[in-house]
C-alpha cells in the first residue's frame, strides 16, 4: 500500500511535535521556539490567549519554579493539520516564582495539547489540564 501525501504530512507533524517536546524537556527555549511560527498563538489560556513571546516566557518561568519539569508524551494522534498530544506533566517546586517560595512538593497530571501545524511549524495550541490539581499538589491552594 502506497503512502499518500496526506499520510506523510501527518507523520511529519507528529515528528515535529516530538522534536518540540524534546527541546522543551531539555530546557532549550531557543530551539523550542524554532518549532513555533512567528504568529503562533495559544488559544483561551485562562480565558485569554498568548502570543509566541508570552508562551515561551511562560515555560522559562515554569522551569525557574520547577527546574525538573517534564512533559512526557503518552500518545500522539494526528489528522490533517491537527496534532493531539496526551502527556504526563510533572515537576518539583524547588525554585521561586512570582513571590511563591519553593517547597519541594511534587506534582504530576495528565494534560492534553491540541496543536495546529502549517508549513513545518506549530501555529496554535489549546492546552487542557487540571490546573486546580497542579495547584493543590504544589500546596498553592487551601
Amino acid at each position: 500500500m502506497a503512502v499518500t501525501q496526506q499520510q506523510m504530512g501527518i507523520e511529519l507533524n507528529k515528528e515535529l511535535v516530538r522534536q518540540a517536546y524534546d527541546a522543551l524537556n531539555q530546557g532549550d527555549m531557543d530551539r523550542f521556539g524554532e518549532f513555533l511560527s512567528d504568529d503562533f498563538r495559544e488559544v483561551a489560556h485562562f480565558g485569554m490567549g498568548r502570543n509566541k513571546e508570552d508562551y515561551l516566557a511562560n515555560f522559562v518561568n515554569l522551569r525557574t519554579m520547577m527546574p525538573d519539569v517534564r512533559f512526557d508524551i503518552q500518545e500522539v494522534i494526528a489528522e490533517g493539520d491537527r496534532i493531539v498530544v496526551v502527556e504526563n506533566y510533572s515537576g518539583t517546586m524547588t525554585g521561586e516564582l512570582k513571590g511563591l517560595e519553593p517547597n519541594g512538593r511534587k506534582m504530576s497530571v495528565t494534560a492534553v495539547d491540541i496543536y495546529r501545524a502549517k508549513d513545518g511549524k506549530l501555529t496554535e495550541v489549546l492546552s487542557v489540564l487540571d490546573t486546580a490539581s497542579v495547584m493543590e499538589q504544589l500546596g498553592l491552594m487551601d
